[in-house]
């Protein structure tokens, strides 16, 4: 997990932390409730999954809103083209329930708990 901030006086894109084995239970809570991040997060599986993450809580000011709106599509250019990064997903949150483990599961097509069904072919009308 790779949360990134600007410092808004001199406009420049800095890493806020680095927090290494985030699983999907913890990630809401590891970034700002109160301030817009973009992160970078390797969803866990069989193959990790890079997923790239722009969050705006409600309380955000707006001069910080505009500055990640506009430089988050920048970040992720420059993250695959400079430091190699395969982006599989992106991802945008107000609401921090968005990034729940189960919301996650979601996107990424693992619900456990989802039944698969089989096609089944309709059922002819009846006679009358």
């Amino acid at each position: 997990m790779h949360p990134q901030y600007f410092n808004l006086p001199d406009e420049t894109l800095r890493v806020a932390s680095s927090t290494p084995s985030v699983s999907p239970a913890q990630l809401a809570s590891t970034l700002s409730q109160t301030d817009p991040r973009l992160s970078f997060y390797s969803y866990p599986g069989s193959t990790p999954q890079i997923v790239f993450i722009y969050t705006c809580p409600s309380a955000s000011k707006l001069k910080e809103r505009m500055m990640y709106s506009t430089s988050k599509k920048f970040t992720q250019m420059i993250a695959e083209q400079k430091a190699g990064v395969v982006v599989s997903k992106n991802l945008e949150a107000t609401e921090f329930e968005d990034l729940s483990e189960q919301a996650l599961a979601q996107e990424f097509g693992v619900d456990e708990k989802a039944e698969k069904k089989a096609f089944s072919r309709p059922k002819r009308p009846g006679r009358r």
